[in-house]
């Protein structure tokens, strides 16, 4: 049989015809692939929302430096204006260290 699907049901009807210990370490044995690939997923998922924080906060000190004011750059990241307002005051802190 060449159809993937097939082959891999029959392999797991045979898994299934062996002894009790043979069949429990097969199901462990898919347990941990499982686990595995939704492990891998949740990280790629917690990368992709790391990614987009990133961006938005790159953008939105982008913004500031354009001198956007600082309810302007709230709604247009959906930040909080309390964030967009700490992100500016860091700013400001950061360039009045490099200027003295």
């Amino acid at each position: 049989m060449e159809n993937p699907a097939i082959k891999k049901a029959l392999t797991i009807e045979q898994a299934f015809m062996k002894s009790k210990i043979e069949r429990r370490i097969y199901e462990l044995r898919e347990k941990a692939v499982r686990d595995e690939i939704s492990a891998l997923a949740g990280a790629k998922e917690e990368g992709l929302q790391q990614g987009h924080q990133k961006a938005v906060r790159e953008n939105t000190i982008a913004a500031l430096r354009a001198g956007l004011d600082v309810n302007l750059v709230a709604q247009i990241t959906g930040l909080d204006i309390e964030e967009v307002q700490k992100l500016k005051e860091d700013l400001n802190k950061q360039s009045i260290t490099t200027k003295t």
